[in-house]
């Protein structure tokens, strides 16, 4: 089924200060509050609008629900009970920062953990030695501003220098950010845009996120006003963004509207649109909406909330920019077509009733609507990138190395396997073939443990060992049961690690029963191996730090690990046993029947995986365990496997 994903951010759309707040000096700020808040008392009247704020179609699809969830109030105006058509979340960011860059990056998979440069001082903020390389390779004879500024302030103070000298302007914010404003005539754009080139290159090894060319026009203060001519020279992603997955797994097309494609660096944007102003952009999103093909994401940024309202600390003028796009955004949902995905969310706050001129650093909303998906809150997300993943699995497409899908659709399994809802699965899970051993388990090892999937009578559990927070899982028996669980609890369910605990028999001296196997790599009979592997027959293996852990806690336990390959065969009654001494002189040790399948999927799925198996039968020798034997020596195994995992 085809589908498409629209998604409209709404630039410093916060509701409300984050947990963290305080250290970015912003406890208090609430974008959406505030203005609320002003417009309920009668304080941002205008000739364009009065009274309280109302955003009928944005309260539908949950944004007061979602500011109360986030600030623990509502909106003042706003509905306790809003006739609801959408889902709800709220998201606090885990980049380091409160720019538009990293609130951008993090949602589609690459938040920013690192620390961005920044010009901190308010005046002289640009290093001489930065100046002088600047003036070099660029020529120009001088410069103008070299401070913290508002933009629209700084045209008014500097413009009519600047129209006398030709010198540029430059100017920074709070955020890694260098700006540069020239007069769009006399300068010229071709020279602004060169000019700006040059100082990204200069200012790139210093990790300025960006260099924006900010021209304007106009003949002395009084009439100076910025264009649309706004260019974005931003640093490229250093991780994988959801565009690039979505072109090469799907063939998508990933559409730009606005500044989308400068903030991305134009990395997996297939198409870009610009647009002047909030009324232009809505123009060319409900264009999009209506005639993009499917297999499509539009992406629009609404930059005006915060270039021309909140930067500019103007309540009245951004609560009429709200109440005029919430209009718009009625025309955008009646055309939404069968299979569309629409999500609304933003990228930080910007509180135009805050002090200074600066972002604030808030939670978002993050509002769904598609025609099957079950009005409800779904929760607080712990990053932006729980938007990406949402996405990822709306389109099927391979998870993002961080954020976890949000989404469950009305009547629909999460997979035709499992049952569980997002969030019953913990990041780490323990796979067993044998369905009754998950259940045993959980019973014997796990508190608070509680059934979450029983498909096919393939039971799944989650609880607690030690106070950690882990998962269980059957899988079935062979390779081809093995991957359908291990592909879905990493796709849909975003587990990240996945530590198989079975059964084996030996076929190498080294080893004897009730001993325990660390698989360091899984050769296969399997012809899904050679399918895999373009027909060449390659060993998949496990995840390095899984294997260092597993080992380090046996020896932590005083358990003696044996360490080798193993051989997942098709077979649980070989015909092989021909070649057992074979195997055991290539230091493989046992015979199972699905690590290989598992190391390998894992790996295709950037997930981590490790098999461990105890010696239940020595195929050489023909010695065997009692029953009894062997719930002991496997108990030993689920200790080693609870620690290392805890």
């Amino acid at each position: 089924m085809q589908k498409r994903v629209v998604i409209l951010l709404l630039d410093s759309f916060g509701i409300g200060a984050s947990e963290d707040a305080k250290d970015f000096g912003d406890l208090g700020a609430n974008t959406l509050g505030n203005i609320a808040k002003a417009c309920f008392n009668n304080l941002a009247n205008s000739n364009e609008r009065n009274g309280a704020l109302k955003l009928p179609n944005l309260e539908g699809l949950g944004l007061g629900l979602s500011a109360l969830k986030a600030a623990n109030e509502l909106p003042l105006g706003f509905q306790s009970q809003p006739n609801l058509i959408g889902a709800y979340a709220y998201a606090k960011e885990l980049s380091s920062a409160k720019d538009t860059i990293s609130g951008h990056w993090e949602m589609m998979g690459a938040p920013v953990l690192f620390e961005w440069g920044y010009f901190k001082d308010k005046t002289h903020s640009f290093p001489k030695e930065i100046l002088d390389e600047i003036a070099r390779k660029t020529k120009i004879k001088g410069y103008l501003g070299n401070c913290h500024a508002s933009g629209t302030e700084i045209i008014k103070d500097l413009g009519e220098k600047h129209l006398e000298t030709l010198y540029p302007i430059f100017y920074t914010s709070a955020d890694s950010v260098f700006q540069i404003a020239v007069h769009e005539e006399k300068f010229g754009l071709d020279n602004l845009y060169a000019l700006c080139e040059e100082v990204f290159q200069i200012l790139e090894p210093l990790k300025i996120a960006r260099v924006i060319a900010r021209p304007f026009i106009g003949t002395n203060r009084e009439n100076f006003k910025r264009t649309a001519n706004r260019k974005d020279y931003a640093i490229k992603p250093h991780k994988k963004l959801l565009f690039e997955t979505f072109i090469e797994e799907k063939r998508g097309e990933v559409i730009s509207i606005g500044k989308i494609a400068d903030i991305y660096a134009h990395v997996g944007i297939t198409q870009k649109f610009k647009a002047g102003s909030l009324m232009e952009l809505c123009d060319v999103t409900l264009e999009r909406v209506k005639n993009a093909k499917n297999n499509s994401l539009i992406f629009t940024n609404f930059v005006h909330f915060d270039s021309d309202y909140g930067h500019r600390r103007d309540v009245s003028g951004y609560a009429n920019a709200l109440e005029y796009f919430d209009m718009r955004l009625k025309e955008i949902l009646d055309n939404l077509r069968e299979n569309d995905l629409l999500i609304l969310c933003a990228d930080h706050g910007c509180d135009p009733s805050f002090k200074g001129t600066d972002h604030t650093r808030e939670y978002i909303p993050v509002l769904f609507y598609h025609k099957d998906l079950q009005p409800a809150f779904l929760g607080k997300s712990e990053s932006f990138a729980d938007i990406g993943q949402s996405i990822a699995y709306f389109l099927g497409l391979s998870p993002l190395d961080y954020g976890k899908n949000l989404l469950n659709f009305k009547g629909q399994p999460m997979t035709p396997h499992i049952n569980a809802k997002i969030g019953d699965f913990y990041p780490q899970c323990l796979l067993c073939g044998d369905p009754l051993r998950v259940s045993y388990i959980a019973k014997k090892f796990l508190q608070d443990a509680k059934e979450i999937t029983n498909v096919r009578n393939m039971l799944g559990f989650s609880g607690k060992y030690k106070g950690k927070g882990i998962s269980l899982m059957g899988h079935g028996m062979g390779i081809a049961s093995c991957t359908i669980y291990v592909t879905e609890l990493i796709k849909t369910y975003q587990v990240k690690e996945l530590l198989r605990i079975g059964t084996c028999g030996a076929i190498s001296p080294k080893v004897g029963l009730k001993d325990i196997i660390m698989a360091m790599g899984a050769s296969t009979d399997s012809k899904t191996n050679r399918v895999r592997f373009l027909n060449h027959d390659l060993s998949a293996t496990p995840d390095f730090e899984l294997s260092l852990r597993a080992y380090q806690t046996a020896k932590r336990l005083g358990i003696d690990l044996k360490v080798g390959n193993i051989f997942s065969s098709d077979f649980f009654y070989s015909f092989e046993t021909h070649a057992f001494d074979l195997m055991a002189q290539y230091n493989h040790l046992a015979i199972e029947m699905e690590a290989a399948g598992l190391y390998a999927t894992a790996m295709e799925l950037n997930a981590k995986a490790l098999c461990l198996c105890s010696v239940s039968d020595h195929l050489i020798t023909k010695e065997a365990l009692s029953p009894k034997e062997r719930v002991e020596s496997f108990d030993n195994m689920i200790i080693l496997a609870l620690e290392m995992m805890s």
